[in-house]
């Protein structure tokens, strides 16, 4: 078993032997800077619930950095993969050797597999909830006594086929490797950003990550996904085993500020601009629909919200003058929600759950976007958010949203809509019937204050 660096629970340094609960992710749940970490962290939040925090281990596959933050639970750090281990699982891969997806090759080392085998057989945790295949092909089949999760997060494949569908329509490219990029060695990363090798790699990838997401029902307990109608697709063209659609808990509480919308021009872009089709929809946003508002609007003020802005991004917002303000992350947004006049989402293609949309709503944000940005939310155009499907028609929305009273009765509905199916108690009800599916979890001790 490879050296792992373990980090206890409590003060005194000793760490339980027997969690009822094992996470396992190639990354922290915080800062909750983009949407896989926000759903991390809501999971970790609802197990901690569950179990206490004595019983719940975070297991981070990657170097334990310097500085490590303090989970409320046991932390534990994997090594990843070697670099020879991820140049020679490519190799077979491309070759054929293997069947897995690139992505998997990796993130795969023979050892890797066998310490998280032994961290399951150690501490014997009754539910592993992994996050992605990419940790799951550690840990495929079932286990006596242990209930397998592997959280998918969406259906990467559609992801795929949506990114070389931009890319043959010829709008604008948008980094390859995206937030998959962090894992690879940096010249992989160089390799990726040329366009007949990035759309190769992609229609590879298509194939493999396809066969690989409709093959993942047979072999954990539980499939999760963040968005219903992919989670439908994979019951309906998957193999047999039990697939769920779960959602995000992203705010244990109520919103801290309320609204104080006075008729102004401010509006928002939210999100990580490292994943690349947000990115892409930002980049495509800013030069072909905002100097038209601008003219059209002298007052406006556009804040780009998010972490991973490039060269490119920064260009485009700098050739916009003061009507852009590019933020970076923000660790408090509810100040700049309270008194913003909307959220813009347009989407020109997407995956999972549209957190970014659902965090809006949270807050009782306003939101225009296209179809894409709310896909699987159930918001009703008119009511609970503005429709509209052509980006460079958003200027007709964003001028009517700019009525106080018409912005906060969409406000109110948007807030509604979150209560009943992104609220806390709505959300453990489904949690416990994801994780707990039979009455051996009955036993688990109340729940930690």
């Amino acid at each position: 078993m490879s050296q792992a660096v373990i980090e206890p629970a409590n003060a005194s340094g000793k760490v339980e032997s027997m969690p009822h609960a094992l996470l396992i992710s190639h990354k922290l749940p915080w800062p909750a800077d983009d949407g896989k970490k926000a759903v991390l962290a809501g999971f970790l939040a609802y197990l901690i619930k569950r179990f206490g925090s004595a019983n719940v281990t975070y297991v981070v596959v990657g170097h334990a950095p310097a500085e490590r933050p303090n989970l409320p639970c046991t932390t534990i750090w994997v090594p990843p993969p070697s670099r020879l281990d991820q140049v020679s699982n490519a190799l077979r891969c491309v070759l054929g050797l293997s069947q897995g997806s690139l992505q998997e090759a990796v993130t795969y080392s023979p050892s890797l597999a066998g310490s998280l085998r032994a961290l399951c057989d150690e501490r014997a945790p009754c539910l592993v909830l992994m996050d992605t295949i990419r940790i799951g092909q550690c840990l495929t089949g079932t286990a006596p006594d242990q209930h397998r999760v592997l959280y998918m997060d969406d259906l990467f494949h559609l992801r795929f086929e949506r990114m070389l569908a931009m890319a043959a329509d010829g709008q604008r490219t948008f980094a390859a490797a995206g937030t998959f990029g962090r894992l690879l060695p940096g010249p992989a990363r160089a390799l990726l950003e040329w366009p007949a090798l990035r759309n190769a790699l992609y229609r590879f990838e298509v194939k493999r990550v396809r066969q690989r997401e409709l093959d993942a029902p047979l072999h954990f307990d539980t499939c999760l996904l963040i968005n219903p109608h992919e989670a439908e697709l994979l019951r309906q063209n998957g193999r047999q085993g039990r697939v769920a659609a779960v959602r995000p808990l992203l705010f244990p509480s109520a919103s801290p500020l309320p609204r104080h919308y006075d008729g102004n021009a401010e509006y928002v872009l939210f999100g990580s601009l490292r994943h690349p089709l947000h990115r892409a929809s930002v980049l495509c946003f800013l030069d072909q629909v905002v100097p038209g508002l601008v003219a059209a609007m002298p007052d406006l003020r556009l804040r780009i919200v998010g972490e991973g802005a490039d060269d490119a991004v920064r260009a485009a917002c700098a050739r916009l003058g003061e009507a852009v303000e590019l933020t970076g992350f923000v660790d408090d947004i509810a100040p700049l929600f309270a008194r913003a006049c909307a959220l813009l989402v347009p989407s020109l293609a997407g995956g999972g759950l549209r957190l970014k949309a659902v965090t809006a709503m949270h807050h009782g944000l306003p939101i225009i976007t296209t179809g894409e940005g709310v896909h699987g939310i159930p918001l009703v155009d008119g009511q609970s958010m503005l429709l509209e499907n052509r980006i460079d028609l958003f200027a007709e929305p964003m001028r009517r949203l700019r009525d106080p009273a018409l912005n906060q009765a969409v406000s109110l509905a948007a807030l509604a809509v979150f209560e009943a199916e992104y609220g806390c108690e709505a959300v453990f009800i489904e949690y416990d019937q994801v994780f707990h599916p039979d009455v051996r979890f009955a036993r688990v001790p109340a729940p930690a204050p």
